[in-house]
């Protein structure tokens, strides 16, 4: 799937480590500049204010988790969706986001299901569709959660892009990045399907990120308000 094949893989990804072990900079000659944005750091009155207007935004709105990865990196066998987010009750990050996606849909002006979009990979697709079926989606509608998987990519040894090996003669495969979630999301059908239902806005949110629901509906706001 990638444009030009494994030699373009290969070819790019020398390109990309020779200039990075050289210390080019490919944005050289551009001035960076702060772009204006909205503090949301004082939980005064203004907060309030952009909260309120960003819950009235839910059903307008879905979720995309990015899961294509493992938890190895953490000491966990499974996939990171499936490590408990606190230690009292064991909850899965994907049972507390799911929960999450619940308790926005309550306070809806004019409920409905919100869309959870999780992006996975041939690493974890089995296992979280596996989690989701053995607990009933966490009380989620089957029909409001779309998966969609990325490719994995052969992984590189070093700055010459030596192809790595799992065994002899396979290639280990990694996820090739979170940026595939837009090209799926184009791809699939599935972001003109959900602009056609009045879906308005997509937050993305990591795997393991259990405290970013606590500033989506003030983000939302602010998303408004600059529109």
């Amino acid at each position: 799937n990638y444009p030009g094949g494994l030699r373009s893989y290969l070819s790019n990804s020398r390109l990309l480590l020779r200039e990075a072990q050289q210390g080019l900079n490919p944005f050289e000659g551009a001035l960076p500049e702060k772009p204006e944005g909205v503090d949301c750091t004082a939980f005064d009155a203004r907060y309030d204010q952009l909260e309120a207007r960003g819950m009235g935004q839910f059903e307008r709105t879905g979720i995309v988790m990015v899961a294509g990865g493992l938890g190895e990196r953490l000491g966990f066998g499974g996939i990171k969706i499936d490590i408990p987010v606190e230690s009292l009750e064991q909850t899965s990050y994907l049972a507390h986001y799911a929960s999450v996606i619940l308790a926005m849909e309550a306070r809806m002006q004019q409920p409905r299901k919100m869309p959870f979009i999780i992006m996975v990979s041939a690493d974890t697709q089995v296992a979280t569709k596996q989690a989701l079926e053995e607990h009933h989606f966490f009380g989620l509608d089957p029909a409001q959660v779309h998966i969609l998987r990325q490719e994995l990519v052969p992984a590189l040894t070093d700055n010459q892009a030596h192809l790595a090996l799992e065994e002899p003669y396979e290639l280990l495969m990694k996820p090739h990045g979170h940026g595939d979630i837009h090209m799926l999301l184009h791809q699939s059908g599935l972001a003109r399907q959900l602009c056609e239902e009045g879906i308005e806005h997509l937050v993305f949110i990591q795997d393991t990120n259990g405290q970013v629901f606590n500033a989506i509906p003030a983000a939302l706001g602010v998303a408004c308000e600059e529109a």
